[in-house]
């Protein structure tokens, strides 16, 4: 029987970084009962957050990057509203309310004033996320009709058109958005395939669920400095944080020291090496955490090889002398380590009878680009 070899190389350029996580909550001002959905952040630095609140919705706001957060006026928007979404962009504010006829709202004075700005949406649309991409094009993430669509605005928000989704489900849930680098990413809360990405302007898409747990529903999109994108994903009941280094062709999940052992991964935003987390905790909703930057220099080309793939009893790692006495871990769909090891040769076996059949992927510690979905039968 041939044997089947996978194996995946990583080219590394001079340097190397990697980002560290340990949240602390930061609450100050917020009500307890605060289920907060989405952020945005205006051309003066000060960071908006829609929240739902004693059954309705709610905007807060902080000028000294989210130390302390105070409730603002928002006259216009109707009197019980769901606040799903919110976007700055040229000198104008959008909230998605989730609100039956009048779904989308502007202002240009900081929030105090709210007026409808629905043109081309239908009535029965529930928006859930926006993006911008680098031409000023702003896109909505929205639910209709029960199911998914995409709408994008080339005025500013004036007007809007749904544009076609060729690839994507029949029926999904359009949760998130993200363009970057001439892409579109969407998070469909679709089993089996959760993002798709778009380098066509949203009229054809494809999967790029490499490194995610199966099942996941991915609630939203940041990316820092870097163009690293990061994820906020639910899956087996609680929430996880992934990260793509290279556009999203791959995504690895990330520590979450300091986080509610059952928690939902709703919404983040990264501002000034700073990360802020909704968790959809009653008490402790919004969490923080200095994104820690370490850098190394690597300029070798690092490959990994497992055989046979897939397998049911055993499974061979082969790799490169520079990668001996580094762990590694196997970890199940929905980010559970159910292995360690360390590389003592360039070429080992491990047990993998124990294990109840499915997908796992194996990572190596500090290199995120060197991770492997394997299927055990």
């Amino acid at each position: 029987m041939k044997r089947i070899l996978f194996t995946i190389t990583l080219l590394m350029s001079i340097l190397s970084t990697h980002a560290q996580f340990d949240w602390v909550p930061a609450n100050e001002g917020l009500p307890g009962d605060a289920s907060i959905n989405a952020f945005t952040i205006d051309d003066n630095g000060v960071i908006y957050i829609a929240a739902n609140s004693d059954a309705s919705g709610k905007i807060f706001k902080s000028i000294d990057n989210g130390e302390n957060w105070n409730l603002i006026n928002t006259n216009g928007l109707p009197g019980f509203y769901s606040a799903n979404s919110i976007v700055f962009v040229n000198e104008k504010m959008f909230i998605g309310t989730g609100s039956f006829g009048e779904c989308l709202y502007v202002s240009t004075n900081g929030g105090q004033d709210w007026i409808p700005s629905n043109t081309g949406l239908p009535a029965n649309t529930s928006i859930n996320d926006f993006t911008i991409d680098g031409n000023g094009i702003i896109y909505i993430a929205a639910n209709s009709d029960a199911s998914g669509k995409v709408f994008k605005s080339i005025d500013n928000g004036e007007n809007w058109n749904l544009i076609n989704t060729n690839g994507l489900p029949d029926l999904y849930s359009s949760n998130s958005i993200l363009a970057i680098n001439e892409k579109i990413l969407l998070g469909t809360g679709s089993f089996g395939e959760d993002i798709y990405v778009s380098t066509d302007d949203g009229y054809s898409w494809n999967p790029s669920n490499t490194g995610l747990p199966s099942g996941s529903s991915v609630n939203d999109f940041d990316c820092d400095d870097n163009g690293d994108i990061y994820i906020m994903v639910n899956s087996n009941q609680t929430g996880f944080i992934h990260k793509s280094e290279n556009g999203g062709e791959l995504w690895s999940i990330i520590t979450t020291n300091g986080l509610p052992s059952q928690w939902s991964s709703n919404c983040a935003l990264i501002n000034e090496d700073v990360m802020f987390l909704s968790t959809g905790s009653f008490g402790n909703d919004l969490y923080k955490s200095a994104i820690i930057t370490s850098i190394e220099n690597q300029t070798e080309s690092l490959f990994l090889k497992l055989y046979p793939n897939p397998t049911s009893t055993q499974l061979t790692l082969e790799t490169e002398q520079e990668l001996i006495n580094t762990n590694y871990t196997l970890a199940d769909q929905y980010g559970r380590v159910v292995l360690r090891g360390v590389f003592e040769n360039t070429e080992h076996s491990i047990s993998v009878e124990h294990l109840s059949p499915g997908v796992y992927f194996l990572q190596v510690e500090n290199q995120p680009g060197l991770m492997q979905k394997i299927v055990i039968q």
